[in-house]
């Protein structure tokens, strides 16, 4: 059945995430700022990808190298003040649409990473409801 061969391949993805250091979920919002440390620079513009309480997967309009350390400025959906914080650029790909940048946060206070944490975890939530009402409708069928 295809429904089938579908829905384990959306289970086996769950398992394959959460084998990851930090769970992680999807982000996909323009990040107010990127600034290169120590000079100030701005880094072009950014969209988050995915975000964890350990880093954040960001498309790039510009090219940062490895090692390189940016200050990252975002929102998440409820936190309009949003959070600061530094990070240091973990590995680059070459995309279509410009540079697929790996950060890992190195500065995150308190407060930010309580805010993370309850982001990835009303994302889970949100996932895990969809999946099964994805999986009530097969059996209505």
């Amino acid at each position: 059945m295809q429904s089938g061969t579908q829905d384990f391949d959306i289970i086996h993805f769950m398992d394959a995430t959460e084998r990851r250091r930090f769970p992680r979920a999807p982000y996909d919002s323009k990040l107010r700022e990127i600034t290169k440390i120590p000079n100030g620079e701005r880094a072009g513009k950014g969209i988050g990808k995915d975000l964890s309480i350990g880093g954040m997967r960001i498309l790039c309009t510009e090219y940062l190298t490895q090692g390189q350390l940016v200050l990252l400025r975002f929102t998440l959906p409820w936190d309009l003040g949003g959070i600061e914080c530094e990070a240091q650029v973990q590995w680059v790909t070459k995309e279509k649409e410009g540079h697929m940048v790996g950060a890992k946060f190195i500065s995150l206070k308190a407060d930010y990473l309580k805010n993370i944490e309850r982001y990835i975890e009303e994302s889970k939530t949100k996932g895990k409801e969809s999946f099964f009402v994805k999986i009530i409708s097969l059996f209505k069928k």
